[in-house]
């Protein structure tokens, strides 16, 4: 009988196809006794990098009268052997690819034994905050060496016998061990520190935040060791989501208010979407009053959602839940299209025509690419002028050094907006970074408004905002002016405009219209008869995007 041989190369999966085709092979053979390959060779490549040589020998073996009786089949591997090859199939499926890192089913089964031993363990979970906004900006490649350092410096600064994983993406976990909660937090802070230094990859330096989340098991007997392991993970990630929330950029201990609240955040996640789905939201406005001429120069538009069945959910409620989502940027280009839409509305009537429009912005937006575009597109589609929109940034933002919100507020700049810094004082500017921003006004925040009939501090702050603001050449506007006696102080301290209770609440654009037209007749800080001033109420209560 002739011998030929066949040689390929194949994945796992293609060496299973190859048994298969073996087994037809035998069958047909056995079935119709025709002559065929006396041996096959089938070379298998691994992915490990494990190359096994596999010799398939199909032999025929004949009766008397020469008749087929029955077929032998054998197989011998030639360059390894099977041991080795389980070792590092074994060794592949337990780490992460880019890493090298322990991978989810290591770090479940690793955490598992410690329970089953009734140790007293703790689970970390880290999400970088930022590793969206490298991955579109600079390129997949230096998002992957940044993940490879964040996972040089975990292991760096964990402890030995701390276990290190990847769960993919931009999500690591540690298990620590042998610790009770006050120590736990304590190394789980210091290694969230470790990554608050700037990272150089790829000839750029690149600085980003993290969230942590830390759940502690009480060391008692586990009854299910699998199901306790996978509430110790769910609990950690509740804990990191709500470090996200708060935008502490720190570690958040797990407790058990934690599974309320995200019960409630999913339902009020589900009903956001039936929300913008059904057009539920709506925006009113409050006035902004020039200080020296006593007119009405712009408007700022802020969000109502009136739930059926919840009533009047506060923007405090909704605006982190929206950001968290990513439903904030849809939200907002409906804000900017629905506020441009009513610009053009007043522009039709000469004693509302010319008014400027401010819209908060959050600062997820300031890595969302393309929404400078975006916010182009709407403007355009309104046929409003650019300069008559100022989009609001909080300071805070700002302040965190962040060089793709920058790149942003230029593009924002660019196309003819203006910017404003809200909030300001709450923030710890510096006069330096400051002067760099491309911002055309400042706002100052409500709580050092407040202080000024209350002290020489309150005044003094005030004060110094004013002139730090006008010797930068920038605009300054007062939030939550609510008394005569503080439009007089303001007006002498030469600030250039002012919202709040006192010159009109936030109302529909009805009930708008008929305000603006009145200040058109009324003196100079008068207070339209039917909008009565409400002592003690700020003109904002929460978020931003509402009031």
């Amino acid at each position: 009988m002739n011998e030929e041989s066949l040689t390929g190369e194949s994945s796992p999966g293609s060496a299973a196809r190859t048994a298969l085709t073996t087994v037809a092979l035998i069958a047909v053979v056995y079935t119709f006794g025709i002559t065929l390959l006396h041996a096959w060779t089938v070379r298998t490549v691994y992915f490990v990098g494990v190359t096994v040589m596999v010799a398939v020998h199909i032999a025929r073996v004949r009766s008397a009268d020469d008749r087929a009786v029955r077929l032998l089949a054998e197989h011998r591997e030639v360059e390894r052997e099977r041991g080795q090859l389980t070792a590092a199939l074994a060794e592949s499926i337990s780490r992460d690819v880019l890493t090298g890192l322990a991978n989810r089913e290591a770090f479940l089964a690793q955490l598992q034994e410690e329970l089953r031993a009734e140790r007293v363990v703790a689970v970390l979970f880290i999400d970088l905050d930022d590793f969206k906004n490298v991955n579109d900006t600079l390129g997949h490649a230096v998002g992957d060496e940044l993940i490879i350092c964040v996972a040089e410096r975990l292991l760096t600064g964990s402890r030995q016998h701390d276990i290190v994983a990847r769960f993919g993406g931009d999500e690591f976990a540690v298990l620590l061990t042998d610790l009770d909660r006050p120590a736990a937090l304590r190394v789980a802070q210091r290694l969230l520190a470790e990554l608050k230094s700037p990272f150089s990859l790829c000839g750029r330096t690149v600085a980003v935040r993290a969230s942590g989340g830390l759940a502690v098991s009480d060391g008692r007997p586990a009854q299910a060791p699998e199901q306790r392991a996978l509430e110790l993970l769910r609990q950690a990630d509740l804990a990191m989501y709500a470090s996200k929330a708060e935008r502490t950029h720190s570690v958040t201990l797990y407790h058990d208010a934690m599974q309320t609240d995200m019960v409630e955040r999913l339902s009020l996640e589900s009903d956001m979407h039936h929300a913008i789905a059904g057009q539920d939201f709506q925006l009113v406005y409050q006035p902004i009053v020039n200080m020296r001429e006593g007119s009405v120069v712009a408007v700022e538009a802020l969000m109502r959602w009136q739930h059926p069945s919840r009533g009047s959910v506060p923007p405090s409620s909704f605006v982190p839940v929206a950001e968290q989502t990513g439903m904030i940027v849809p939200l907002t280009l409906w804000v900017i299209r629905e506020a441009c839409a009513q610009l053009r509305a007043w522009d039709e009537h000469d004693d509302t025509a010319g008014l400027s429009m401010a819209v908060n912005m959050s600062g997820r937006l300031m890595s969302e690419p393309g929404i400078g575009s975006a916010i182009a597109r709407e403007l355009h589609r309104a046929l409003i002028d650019p300069h008559r929109l100022v989009l609001e940034i909080t300071e805070s933002l700002l302040m965190e050094d962040r060089s793709y919100a920058i790149q942003t507020l230029c593009q924002l700049r660019a196309l003819g907006t203006r910017l404003s810094v809200d909030d300001f004082g709450t923030g710890y500017s510096s006069l330096s970074r400051l002067n760099k921003l491309p911002i055309d006004e400042v706002k100052i925040d409500q709580s050092f408004v407040c202080q000024l009939e209350h002290g020489d501090a309150g005044r003094t702050i005030v004060q110094a905002s004013v002139a730090m603001a006008h010797g930068l050449g920038l605009r300054v506007v007062a939030e939550g002016v609510e008394t005569e006696r503080q439009v007089a102080m303001l007006r002498q301290m030469g600030c250039d405009e002012a919202q709040g209770y006192y010159f009109g609440r936030p109302s529909p654009a009805e009930q708008a219209t008929r305000v603006l037209r009145e200040w058109v007749t009324t003196p100079a800080a008068a207070v339209p008869a039917d909008l009565p001033r409400q002592a003690g109420r700020s003109w904002a209560e929460g978020t931003k995007l509402g009031a």
